[in-house]
């Protein structure tokens, strides 16, 4: 199959390469998610056995780690979270992939309820947790670490914040209040501030550290052995490999020059079929831009 015969390399696309795209692509995960929390919340009862307890976790029921994440306290509890998981998983998702979204959400909320069970149990005190707002924190702070100067602007503020700042600020509040709520049990309220701060935590591990190591493969490149036939009397020069050197502060990655589309690029298009376009490497990345710009300049 040639580049041209795929959707998502025609200039138009269509409704299939717009709506269609969220509701049938990868970012389809982002809609389960909330359509899980969404069902769970209309059936009452539900969290007797979905929500996170220090007595639960003392008798091995671990299944309330991750049921706790889509279970809620109230109306404005849940609408809170899913417009915050719409807009940030999206994000994520088109970004690093469905695969790394979902790992990032429940492992991230993980995080959160142990943190917040660790520090509670330190002063004695037990906890009781519902709602996906640490799993939210981890995916946030991970796009943190991917475009920490990004411009954000944040209602009702007339001005605009980088990314990096506003997830400051999310830390120091998250963590005072936190703080307050283990110094005096008359300042501890509904919200599991501690919670936040430790899906956040998991964010930027994951970030800084975790995804390198289960997206990102050792990768070399060759350049394409398709050359015209030599004219009589000339031999065929032999197929060189193409310069590649590690990225700084990523050995494991390995970039590699080439000069026109190979086996590579059509592996990178047969992925984007099969899992999206959020699901490449930065690697991957730069074949298919690369191998864009010289179809373009052929085209023209």
């Amino acid at each position: 199959m040639g580049s041209n015969d795929r959707d998502y390399m025609r200039r138009d696309s269509g409704w299939r390469g717009g709506r269609a795209a969220f509701w049938f692509g990868p970012e389809r995960i982002v809609w389960v998610f909330i359509a899980i929390s969404t069902i769970l919340f209309l059936f009452p009862g539900v969290d007797r056995w979905a929500t996170f307890t220090s007595n639960g976790l003392g008798r091995w029921e671990l299944w309330r780690l991750i049921s706790y994440q889509f279970v809620h306290g109230g109306l404005l509890h849940v609408g809170l979270n899913m417009v915050g998981l719409y807009f940030v998983g999206r994000t994520v998702v088109s970004t690093l992939g469905p695969t790394q979204f979902a790992l990032i959400y429940l492992a991230g909320g993980v995080c959160g309820a142990l943190f917040e069970w660790l520090l509670q149990s330190a002063v004695g005190r037990p906890c009781a947790i519902v709602g996906a707002s640490a799993s939210i924190s981890a995916l946030m702070f991970v796009f943190v670490t991917i475009e920490p100067r990004m411009m954000v602007r944040l209602f009702p503020f007339p001005f605009s914040f980088t990314l990096v700042r506003l997830a400051w600020g999310f830390a120091i509040i998250n963590g005072l209040l936190g703080l307050s709520s283990l110094a005096s049990p008359a300042s501890a309220g509904s919200t599991a501030y501690l919670a936040h701060l430790g899906g956040a935590l998991y964010g930027i591990l994951h970030g800084k550290y975790f995804r390198q190591r289960i997206t990102l493969p050792v990768i070399r490149f060759v350049r394409s052995s398709k050359r015209p036939k030599p004219a009589p009397g000339q031999t065929r020069k032999s197929t060189a490999t193409a310069p590649y050197r590690s990225r700084p502060g990523q050995p494991n990655v390995i970039d590699a020059e080439f000069s026109k589309p190979t086996a590579d690029y059509n592996e990178v298009l047969d992925k984007i079929n099969r899992e999206g376009i959020g699901s490449l490497t930065p690697a991957e990345r730069r074949i298919l831009e690369r191998a864009s710009e010289n179809l373009g300049r052929r085209n023209d």
